[in-house]
């Protein structure tokens, strides 16, 4: 696959600790993923804690992954539960126009 193929695609990473779980989004979040994002969404609300999705490196992303963060948040109790941390401004574009931004805490690493 040609280097500029692999920055086009997109990838989601699952990490669990203690007190939280971390899910980070990179690259194009679409249906390619679809898969990917069942699993890691199952394995987070199975696990119990609060979630806490890391999007500063999200492209693109479609409704797909709206859809997956938006039934992230709604398994949750409530939305101190979701952290969206350092959205790329594509994410929030899209957050708001679904109107979904209040369903999650917005939070920064700076």
């Amino acid at each position: 696959m040609p280097q500029d193929e692999e920055l086009d695609t997109g990838a989601v990473s699952v990490f669990f600790d203690e007190v939280r779980t971390l899910i980070v989004l990179v690259g194009e979040v679409d249906r390619m993923l679809s898969d990917d994002l069942e699993h890691a969404g199952r394995d987070a609300i199975d696990r119990g804690q609060p979630i806490t999705i890391d999007a500063a490196g999200v492209t693109f992303m479609d409704s797909v992954g709206v859809a997956f963060m938006v039934r992230l948040a709604a398994a949750m109790r409530s939305k101190e539960q979701v952290a969206l941390r350092d959205p790329s401004i594509t994410v929030m574009d899209l957050l708001h126009i679904t109107g979904s931004i209040p369903l999650f805490s917005i939070t920064s690493t700076a």
